[in-house]
């Protein structure tokens, strides 16, 4: 059986206790052996909880080295994900950022710069990649069968409909769907005209 890949989470808030953590008893390849916190009582408390070692931000690097580290889960703050990032990467770590990606599009840059010059793997946890639903409509968009414009129309439609089933206004669904409508075009390569642009980006200000 192959050795599971040896993660440190990075930030004890509310994603890495309500999702990630719990979320390992069900990983078959994937294990946490360190956790890293700026809280004491979080420290104590869930390295107790999930009989892991526990660091402060301060040991991060300790953590890595001490405990064998193969990736780390960054969960903290937006604006720190820059920070542990790159010193998860000089660490020759691999991450797994929590979204959104950072805070500024310098810092974006800077955490790509990093993997790269470390060779290590950067990806954001940006789940809906891989949500049926969404994956089915790039497979429709990508196929031709409905033609560029009934595409993009069914794109739209089922984005501030069931796409935006969780949004509670008619502006938030409408953001929303411009923002599917941009992720499909990037993944599916369609082209939109002049027009179509300057109006959805006028939707997303």
């Amino acid at each position: 059986m192959n050795r599971k890949i040896r993660y440190a989470v990075v930030g004890l808030g509310h994603v890495a206790q309500t999702a990630v953590l719990p979320a390992f008893k069900h990983a078959e390849n994937s294990q946490p052996v360190a956790l890293v916190t700026g809280n004491r009582e979080k420290k104590r408390e869930l390295g107790e909880r999930y009989g892991v070692n526990a660091y402060t931000y301060d040991d991060l690097e300790e953590a890595f080295e001490k405990e064998q580290v193969d990736a780390a889960y960054v969960a903290t703050p937006n604006i720190f994900h820059r920070e542990h990032t790159e010193r998860a990467a000089h660490a020759g770590v691999h991450v797994l950022c929590e979204k959104p990606m950072a805070t500024t599009q310098e810092d974006c840059e800077a955490m790509i710069r990093a993997a790269e010059e470390n060779d290590v793997k950067l990806m954001i946890a940006y789940r809906l990649h891989f949500n049926d639903a969404n994956l089915h409509a790039v497979r429709v968009a990508q196929s031709g069968d409905l033609g560029r414009r009934a595409t993009l129309l069914w794109i739209l439609i089922w984005a501030a409909g069931e796409g935006g089933q969780h949004s509670h206004t008619k502006s938030a669904r409408r953001r929303h769907a411009v923002r599917y409508w941009h992720l499909l075009r990037q993944r599916c390569a369609l082209p939109l005209s002049r027009r179509t642009d300057r109006s959805c980006r006028a939707d997303r200000k």
